[in-house]
């Protein structure tokens, strides 16, 4: 049998203890005490107090400081100044350390020296061959690397032949190194998950010299791995900045947890040894890492191993290769994300230039032939910190969008050179060409009037832009500025327009556009992207179609950027003057103007803002100012009232809004009669309201008016559907389908409800799987299910369920089979709703878990409502138990007053 490895001891000489104030040092150890408990200490500042030990009493000068501390490297005095002021920090008290003005600095306060026993350096003696101590299964094969104090090694297991790597620490001051990585590895794999693109650490000794790390084996270093293929320069350029965004992509996973790993290099970098051009990184030793925030370890209950007390853990000498290393960090600044940043972008020079010697000297510039690779570079391997790039996984992106940039570069410079030739041009033909595109239109618009009986739709799909500036200030207008194109084309007849709120999943700068048109049934996408340069902003429109894949129109708009309304104007000229004919369709002048900058700039604004419960309210805030400094402007009443409705409905706690939501709609109306989508709201709030006739009337009146239009159909749809009348409910339903699947306000998404209550499963799964993603999709899937008596398929669906109305968490209780009492309790919560709908399926759902008299007394309320519900009520399977109840046949009987009522007054008409 093998030997079993041990370290050998060789004695040094005796340190010094010295003891001043309530601080205490112990040279040996390297280790700073205050009223006895360990302070971490960088490492320069660890240094210049080590020397103002040496000279107790003394005048330390400047120079003797500078060169001690950074021998041979040439640093500015604020270098110094900044180890001081680091160090007084740590001691607690500023008065130890004195500054003789223009000379240097003395420790001020009376030392106690001792010396300390004789310190045994222990050094490690491994050979191939031999077992690893305490995990004899593994045999050492070669060494990886190797320190005074510490070893790696590659081990393998006889038997299975699997790999491992070792790494050893000969003594306790090397075992912090690896107590660190044991906790950072822990806190990435618990915050982050099984990650691939971090060494995965599996046992550790820590009881007993020689003390080891035991981690997978992950391939060959990235340096080791590139001369395996020729050299780096033998690599594609295209591979090698793949494997550099994993890289910056792992990097930037583990800085969101503020962790910092200070010691970026290609020998800390594996790639698996595959012969696919799709290679595995994996970002290894975390033992120089910092922590920022070392409160995440309690949180996540990981013991503290390897960080004393301090702000980054970096309690050991200055680490990394120097040519990694930042220079405010070489000059003595604590280290921070940037700093490994800087080390990515020197990486990113030698993956480029294809050779891991070459530091980034002056005049490396002219080495990278990519403008946009060398702006990248410069950026994130900037000197200055300051204007240094903030993120690793900023780099990650832009390297990832390299070919997207390029084009929106090469698309930037045609721009600007077309209107440097036009620009002189339009001035004298653009009043000529808009007075002779709005003659044309009309005439169009006319004859299509009068010879088109049922209007050809043709679908338009409007993506958000892109921001090709980056700039964080407009980035708003990704949003605001397809939904001006989209409001617009929303009132030219013969179109069908999907907002860019139901296109976002397209964005990425590398679609397929013609793919993306197909799967959303959109004839035309129209995108744009824009820049701001100063006070200018540069706007690019183009419309695309599906089928050719070729651009039928593009236009370039300049506006100043103060002056959104300029903007609106130039974006509604070109839009009804040009993309309009492009799509064969007539514009005429529609819609109402912005009359004020700041209340349209909030408009904008407010479009960004999600509709969600976290968000809402400041959404409301900034329309309710808006429409208070321009209430002539029928979009943002529109977009108010949205965001009442929202706050009424997705909070479950009605203090008004509904009224507030009817009251802004009227206004939208007021201000412009013929805007679908605010007629689409008012019939909404009327139906929910119980208004059913009026709702009907207005419904009808607009399916008349615009029977192109999706939503016009669903809201009738909407109207039938509280009437009872689901067999009339659902044609319109499926017109609205028809002419667009994703309505602007999504409403379509809930005609699932017809085909539900007429037990049309199928038809049911038409309409939900138009918002699949959605809570009320996810809720209306769970309700097919049980309904249908499919438990498994409804236990499995529970796991994307979030409880959002009434009463469909007792489904959920019912299926995870929850004692009768705490389902009673749960019954007891559920209350009338302002929205009758919302009672009638509360109802139901009480019934199916067996609250009886809770299920009637909702029910009763339901039918008050104006919801009718019959025959619905007739058919439902969850009504089962309680028909045979005295009180269900007199709230039956309601149902059916409730619908006979409605159906005398509307055949009135």
């Amino acid at each position: 049998m093998a030997s079993i490895p041990t370290a050998g001891a060789v004695p040094e000489s005796t340190g010094h203890l010295w003891s001043f104030g309530a601080c205490e040092v112990d040279e040996r150890k390297r280790e700073l005490k205050v009223q006895s408990v360990e302070v971490n200490l960088e490492s320069k500042p660890w240094e210049v107090l080590h020397q103002l030990l040496l000279h107790a009493g003394e005048v330390v000068t400047k120079e003797e400081l500078l060169e001690a501390v950074w021998p041979g490297t040439n640093v500015v005095d604020g270098s110094l100044a900044t180890a001081v002021s680091k160090l007084r920090k740590a001691l607690g008290d500023e008065s130890m350390i004195v500054t003789v003005p223009r000379i240097g600095y003395r420790l001020a306060v009376p030392v106690q020296i001792t010396p300390t026993a004789p310190f045994i350096s222990r050094e490690l003696h491994f050979t191939p061959g031999q077992r690893v101590p305490r995990r004899e299964q593994w045999f050492l094969v070669r060494r990886l690397g190797r320190s005074p104090s510490s070893e790696v090694w590659l081990a393998e297991h006889p038997k299975t032949h699997e790999t491992r790597v070792f790494k050893f620490a000969a003594d306790e001051e090397r075992l912090k190194g690896l107590k660190r990585e044991v906790t950072l590895a822990r806190l990435l794999r618990t915050s982050l998950g099984e990650r691939c693109d971090f060494v995965r650490v599996l046992e550790w000794n820590f009881d007993e010299a020689p003390y080891f790390l035991e981690s997978e084996f992950a391939g060959l270093s990235l340096n080791e791995w590139a001369e395996q293929q020729g050299g780096l320069k033998a690599i594609p350029l295209q591979r090698r900045l793949q494997l550099l965004i994993r890289v910056a992509a792992a990097v930037a996973a583990a800085h969101s947890l503020d962790v910092l790993h200070k010691d970026l290099k290609p020998g800390n970098i594996l790639v698996s040894n595959s012969s696919s051009d799709d290679n595995e990184i994996k970002v290894a030793d975390f033992g120089s890492a910092a922590l920022l925030s070392p409160g995440r370890l309690g949180a996540l209950r990981i013991t503290n191993l390897g960080f004393t007390q301090g702000t980054n853990g970096d309690n050991e000498s200055l680490t990394g290769t120097v040519i990694y290393i930042a220079p405010e960090v070489l000059s003595g600044q604590s280290p921070t994300a940037t700093s490994d940043v800087y080390a990515l972008g020197v990486l990113l020079y030698q993956m480029v230039t294809g050779d891991f010697r070459k530091p980034l000297a002056p005049g490396w510039e002219a080495e990278v032939d990519d403008p946009l690779i060398r702006k990248d570079i410069e950026e994130a391997a900037c000197g200055d910190p300051a204007r240094r790039m903030k993120t690793a996984a900023q780099l990650a992106e832009r390297l990832s969008n390299l070919e997207s940039r390029r084009r929106d570069l090469e698309q930037l410079e045609a721009t600007r050179e077309f209107q440097m030739k036009r620009r002189r041009y339009l001035r004298v033909v653009i009043p000529i060409a808009i007075v002779l595109l709005v003659l044309i239109a009309t005439f169009k618009f006319q004859n299509s009037r009068s010879s088109v009986t049922a209007p050809k739709l043709k679908t338009v799909a409007i993506l958000p832009f892109r921001n090709v500036s980056a700039d964080p200030s407009v980035e708003y207008l990704r949003l605001a500025l397809s939904d001006e194109v989209a409001t617009t084309l929303g009132h030219i007849r013969g179109l069908v327009v999907r907002p860019s709120s139901t296109t976002s999943k397209y964005t990425a700068p590398d679609v397929d556009l013609k793919t993306a048109g197909k799967q959303m049934g959109a004839a035309t996408i129209v995108t744009g992207h824009f820049i701001k340069q100063g006070q200018q902003l540069h706007i690019t429109l183009e419309a695309i179609d599906v089928e050719t894949n070729s651009v039928v129109w593009r236009d370039q708009i300049d506006a100043m950027a103060p002056s959104m309304i300029a903007m609106q104007v130039q974006i509604a000229l070109r839009v009804k003057g040009g993309l309009a004919p492009a799509l064969g369709a007539a514009a005429n002048d529609v819609g109402t103007q912005p009359k004020n900058e700041e209340a349209y700039e909030l408009y904008l604004r407010s479009i960004a803002v999600p509709l969600q419960q976290i968000t809402n309210k400041d959404g409301i805030v900034m329309l309710e100012r808006a429409v208070a400094l321009d209430p002539g402007y029928a979009p943002a009443w529109l977009a108010l009232a949205r965001r009442y409705y929202a706050e009424s409905h997705y909070t479950g706690q009605n203090r008004g809004e509904m009224e507030l939501y009817s009251a802004t709609v009227k206004k939208a109306l007021a201000i412009d009669p013929d805007y679908v989508g605010a007629w689409a709201a008012l019939v909404l709030g009327q139906v929910e309201r119980g208004d059913l006739v009026e709702a009907y009337k207005a419904a009808q009146d607009l399916v008349r008016r615009r029977p192109d239009n999706a939503d016009a159909h669903f809201v009738l749809s909407y109207v039938l559907r509280y009437g009872g009348l689901l067999d009339e409910a659902a044609p319109e339903c499926d017109k609205a389908l028809l002419i667009d699947g994703q309505t602007q306000n999504s409403g379509v998404r809930s005609c699932a409800v017809v085909f539900l209550l007429r037990q049309d499963y199928p038809g049911a799964l038409n309409y939900i799987n138009v918002d699949p993603d959605s809570d009320l999709a996810k809720s209306l899937k769970l309700e097919m299910f049980v309904r249908q008596g499919k438990r498994e398929e409804a236990l499995q669906q529970i796991a994307s369920y979030s409880p959002k109305w009434g009463g469909f968490d007792l489904l959920v209780a019912k299926l995870q089979q929850k004692s009768p009492d705490e389902i009673h309790r749960m019954a007891e919560a559920v209350k009338a709703d302002e929205d009758p709908e919302t009672n009638y399926f509360a109802a139901a759902h009480l019934a199916y878990v067996g609250e009886t008299r809770a299920a009637l007394e909702i029910l009763r309320a339901a039918i008050k409502g104006n919801y009718c519900s019959y025959p619905s009520m007739d058919m439902d399977p969850f009504f089962a138990t309680i028909r045979t109840q005295p009180e269900f046949a007199e709230i039956r009987n309601a149902g059916m007053q409730c619908q006979n009522n409605f159906l005398a007054q509307r055949d009135r008409r």
